[in-house]
């Protein structure tokens, strides 16, 4: 598996047909290592998450709510894309951002959801 920069991670995948704890004839595997043999299907995913708030309800205070954007769109549609990313700005100066885009939501409870590496704010 290959980090390339903040955003995207190279994954791959096999059936399992495909795996043998069995090493071709004149070939030694160690304890507890296996072989693949056939063609591995790579995939690129993009790296992002959901940052959203949850407006005031009569029973509880509105709520910082983080996760896969699938999911928070579920209980909100009030909510926002971080692509992690090398960037040189501060924490907190992404977090200022997304909470005067999300209107409302505690700064601190914001910045338990924005990378430490920096981040983005997507669309």
């Amino acid at each position: 598996m290959q980090l390339l920069g903040h955003t995207q991670v190279e994954v791959f995948y096999i059936k399992p047909e495909q795996v043998s704890k069995e090493a071709k004839a004149g070939e030694y595997l160690t304890k507890g290592s296996f072989m693949i043999y056939g063609k591995k299907t790579s995939a690129f995913p993009q790296l992002k998450y959901a940052v959203g708030l949850i407006p005031n309800s009569e029973r509880q205070s509105e709520q910082i709510i983080g996760g896969p954007e699938a999911a928070v769109e579920k209980k909100t549609k009030n909510y926002i894309l971080i692509i992690p990313s090398a960037g040189n700005e501060k924490k907190s100066d992404i977090a200022k951002k997304i909470k005067a885009k999300l209107k409302g939501g505690d700064l601190d409870e914001i910045m338990e959801f924005v990378p430490t590496g920096g981040g983005e704010i997507g669309k």
